[in-house]
C-alpha cells in the first residue's frame, strides 16, 4: 500500500499585522503515521475487484479523496476527485481516513475547518491476491 497525503493550503503562515496567524491541521502522530494508519487499517477484502478493470500490467490504482478536517479535528465531507462514491478501493479508503482523529487547524489560535486531497495507491497484486 502506497498514500500521499497533500494539503491544499499553504504550508507556512506569517505573522504580519495583516496577516491572521494559521496553523495547518495535521494527524497527531506526523504525516508518515497517517501513512502507516491507512496502510495498516485498509481492507483488501472490502473491495471489489471486477468493478476496477485492473490491467495486471499496471503497477497501482489510485483514487483521490477531498475532505476536510472539522474544528474538532475530525475527518468529513468527503468527495471523490477521480472515481465515483461507489467505488469500492474509494469507500474503504473513506472508511479508514474517518476513523483517523486530527489537531484541527488554527487560525489567531481558534480551530477552524481545513481541506485536505489524499492520494491512495494499492498496489495492483494485493487487490489481485497474488
Amino acid at each position: 500500500m502506497y498514500v500521499q497525503t497533500e494539503v491544499i493550503v499553504p504550508e507556512t503562515v506569517t505573522d504580519s499585522v495583516d496577516v491572521p496567524i494559521r496553523t495547518n491541521a495535521r494527524f497527531d502522530k506526523g504525516l508518515r503515521a497517517f501513512r502507516n494508519y491507512i496502510a495498516e487499517n485498509f481492507n483488501f477484502h472490502n473491495v471489489n475487484i471486477e468493478e476496477l478493470n485492473l490491467d495486471p500490467q499496471q503497477a497501482y490504482y489510485t483514487v483521490y479523496l477531498l475532505f476536510d478536517i472539522d474544528e474538532n479535528g475530525n475527518p468529513q465531507n468527503f468527495k471523490p476527485v477521480n472515481s465515483t462514491e461507489k467505488n469500492s478501493v474509494y469507500k474503504e479508503a473513506v472508511r479508514v481516513v474517518k476513523s483517523s482523529r486530527w489537531i484541527p487547524a488554527t487560525q489567531n489560535g481558534k480551530p477552524i475547518s481545513q481541506t485536505f486531497s489524499v492520494p491512495v495507491s494499492v498496489y495492483v497484486e494485493d487487490l489481485l491476491g497474488k
